[in-house]
């Protein structure tokens, strides 16, 4: 978990969020041909990039606001921090 500061909307302040990778809750309502799809792209991905950045791919990052708790979901880039 990482400590970052943004702008919350509830707030309306810069305050402190945790950020947490997670893997998306779409996937998990995708079939195994899908799925194999993804993996394979990130494995071509992971190929020509890096490992980490395959796996990256694949994963979200959420904020949580550490004042009032609101979330903010975006795709997850390795860049954090």
């Amino acid at each position: 978990m990482e400590i970052e500061v943004r702008f919350c909307k509830e707030c309306n302040k810069d305050k402190e969020h945790v950020g947490v990778i997670v893997k998306p809750q779409y996937q998990a309502k995708i079939g195994k041909k899908e799925k194999i799809k993804e993996f394979l792209s990130a494995l071509v991905a992971g190929w020509g990039a890096g490992p980490t950045a395959g796996f990256m791919e694949l994963r979200d990052l959420h904020l949580i606001c550490k004042t009032c708790g609101h979330k903010i979901i975006e795709r997850y880039r390795g860049d954090i921090g």
